[in-house]
Formats: C-alpha cells, structure tokens, sequence
C-alpha cells in the first residue's frame, strides 16, 4: 500500500514540474519582405521544466524565458544576418516531424516555429518537433537555424 503511494506522489510531483514553465511571448511579425520571427520552445526533461524559450525576431529583438540563460537584449546585427540567410535557405518541404526512435520520459522535447513574410507579402508559418531520439532525422537546414539561434543566446 505504501508503494502505492508513494508511486501516485511521484506522478503528481512530475505533473506539476511539467506545468510550471509558462508560454513563451508572443511577438507580431516585423514589417517588409523578408521579415521572420522564430521562436524555439521547449518542455519534458529530467526535471520536466524545459531548458528555456526563445523568441527572436528580424529587427534584431531577443527574449529569453529564463532568467539563468545568457540572454542578450538584443541580437547582433551579424547574428541577423547568418540567421536571415539560413532561414532563406529553407523550403517549406524541410519542415517535417521525425518519428522518435524509442519512448523517452526524459527527453527534452523540442517546438520550432518560423513565420516568414516573403517578397510578396504572403506569410508562412512552419513548425517541426524533435527530441533527441528524432533529431537525427531532421534536414540538416533545420539542425542548422537551431544551431545558430541558441548559439546567439549560450
């Protein structure tokens, strides 16, 4: 009975670490062509809590969800750059969720989404899933705009 217990606390606590991180926030997409907004969250992991947000956007604008990541308060203009040519580099086909390999309650599970206005005025949003057991399965284009967008932060 005991173990019983014990086992309906754990799930309980685990539940709760999982809600405790809250929504990313939001930002409109930029004005002009070519303008994006890509934003990274992130949940699961041993402590169910994520690893942190991030929302970045074509006018340079940074924001972090935790106050332990190194977050400037604004991206370089060199980082908008590489980020604004990696992102034109990618087609809508590359934007696709690979099967994990195996269940993992562990994981860190990982969202990216972009929305695009392209030189017509028409706007995309994309989004992919992984977590490490399916990240071998993503176009290397997408493993690179990740890359480079948590590198402008760690």
């Amino acid at each position: 009975m005991r173990s019983v217990f014990l086992i309906a606390t754990i799930l309980v606590g685990c539940s709760l670490a999982s809600g405790a991180q809250a929504d990313p926030p939001k930002v409109d997409l930029p004005g002009g062509a070519g303008a994006w907004v890509l934003q990274i969250t992130t949940h699961g992991g041993f402590e169910g809590r994520g690893g942190g947000d991030l929302l970045m956007s074509s006018t340079g604008r940074l924001r972090c969800s935790r106050k332990e990541m190194s977050c400037p308060e604004k991206l370089t203009s060199k980082t908008v750059v590489a980020l604004s040519r990696i992102i034109a580099t990618i087609k809508q086909p590359y934007w696709i969720n690979p099967v994990p390999d195996n269940f993992c309650q562990d994981c860190l599970e990982n969202t990216m989404t972009l929305t695009v206005r392209d030189h017509k005025g028409s706007i995309e949003t994309s989004t992919v899933h992984w977590n490490i057991t399916s990240q071998k399965r993503l176009p290397p284009q997408l493993l690179r705009l990740y890359s480079a967008a948590t590198g402008a932060v760690h």
